[in-house]
């Protein structure tokens, strides 16, 4: 294989639409339910609006770990994605519905999200891995320009959701968001020859990494290489899903901006980076060729380049943020540290998630890849967990600057357990 196969762009597109819904959704989560009734929002402090966005992140991402083992003993993988395609559409439409009439449909809507994206989420990235050939160069590229497709729709979705929500309320953002999860199920429904075609063969051969290779590495080294990568990587997201929580209110409260840039807006610096950094990834690591780092090296270098995000925000604290209150009438500071935290956390995910994506399809044993590109979201799941659990207990109690020094601490940490390990993780993969 030579180039990309064309079912890769049909994913992509699936997934852009997907993405699209979800990042609408979730740029303005945190700040529907804090607002007040009337405003048209839930009407929550900050502990509930936090408890709730924990227990949203922790479920939305821990669902996947059965969508995938759903797909591999029953479903199968498009089966999976269709019907998950439908619950994630139902739940942005459900939160449509006015908070005036009554909380039910607010908790069937976060339901029907939360299991859509467990069926949808770890088999679209399964199908990716199966689109290329056990030892093809070309798969970490292929993640990369698969979540150039993630990042298109992220880019898009906070400043559909600023527009809409300010002038047609929050449920308006909300039925856009349902629109954009129909028209990914379109895409993957209408185009499905593009990508049926090449995974026929892959399933009907080496679906994972080959009955030799798993004697050789042994079940026992491949578990052992994804329990590191999946504490590495909740510890990553424990601090990039700040984004939908901590960084959303510190635009809020400690951000000087002009009147027309609404907090959620400083959402889509993070995608427009990645949409930018994914191409030049792609073209960076093929064009390295025997030099290219290996995944495990890779993913390491995106921890140190989230350590160096953190540091950002401390250093924005001790600039003046450690003195802003709720309602922004405390100190401001400069909107370019929040633009640089976005650029460097940007920087760090495009090292970290699509080549954590990449390495869970080279690993996993036969017929577990869903299971196992599962766990990865899982892991995703624990660290959405730990981002609202440390924003509803620390972020109004103690100094933003320790907020996220913890945040450092914890991410170099398990960097510097990487550091020691990665080349444990590297035979795991070959």
């Amino acid at each position: 294989m030579t180039r990309h196969p064309a079912g890769l762009y049909v994913l992509f597109f699936t997934e852009m639409w997907e993405r699209f819904g979800f990042y609408t959704m979730t740029a303005i989560f945190t700040l529907y339910m804090k607002a007040p009734a009337a405003e048209h929002g839930l009407g929550m402090d900050t502990a509930r609006s936090g408890f709730f966005y924990a227990i949203f992140m922790g479920l939305v991402y821990f669902t996947p770990l059965l969508g995938g083992l759903a797909a591999d003993l029953l479903l199968g993988e498009r089966v999976a994605i269709s019907i998950g395609a439908l619950f994630l559409g139902a739940g942005y439409f459900l939160l449509a519905v006015p908070p005036e009439h009554g909380m039910l449909f607010f908790y069937l809507a976060l339901a029907g999200i939360v299991i859509g994206n467990g069926l949808f989420k770890p088999n679209i990235s399964t199908m990716v891995g199966k689109l290329y050939p056990e030892d093809s160069p070309l798969r970490d590229a292929g993640f990369n320009i698969f979540y150039t497709g993630i990042n298109l729709g992220a880019v898009a979705a906070p400043l559909a959701a600023s527009f809409l929500r300010t002038r047609w309320r929050w449920q308006a953002a909300f039925g856009a968001a349902g629109v954009g999860m129909l028209l990914s199920l379109v895409v993957f429904t209408v185009f499905r020859r593009h990508y049926a075609a090449a995974l026929a063969p892959r399933e009907a051969g080496a679906g994972g990494p080959s009955a030799a290779g798993d004697d050789a590495v042994g079940f026992g080294g491949r578990v052992a290489a994804l329990a590191i990568l999946y504490l590495v990587s909740t510890m990553f997201w424990a601090l990039f899903f700040q984004n939908g929580f901590a960084l959303t209110l510190w635009a809020k409260d400690c951000t000087a901006r002009p009147g027309w840039l609404t907090e959620e807006m400083f959402q889509a610096v993070n995608p427009t980076c990645i949409v930018i950094l994914s191409s030049v990834a792609a073209w960076f690591w093929r064009r390295m060729g025997e030099r290219e780092p290996a995944t495990p090296d890779k993913i390491l270098l995106g921890l140190f380049a989230a350590i160096a995000t953190a540091s950002i925000m401390i250093a924005a604290s001790f600039m003046g943020g450690d003195g802003c209150v709720a309602g922004g009438k405390g100190v401001l500071v400069s909107l370019g540290w929040l633009v640089a935290t976005y650029v460097m956390v940007s920087l760090a995910e495009i090292l970290v998630s699509p080549m954590g994506l990449s390495y869970c399809t080279k690993v996993a044993p036969r017929q577990l890849g869903g299971l196992v590109m599962g766990g990865w979201f899982a892991s995703l799941a624990a660290g959405g967990y730990l981002s609202g659990f440390m924003g509803s207990h620390l972020w109004e109690s103690v100094a933003h600057s320790t907020y996220f020094g913890i945040l450092t601490a914890g991410v170099a940490a398990v960097a510097v357990l990487l550091l020691v390990v990665r080349n444990i993780l590297k035979r795991a993969a070959r």
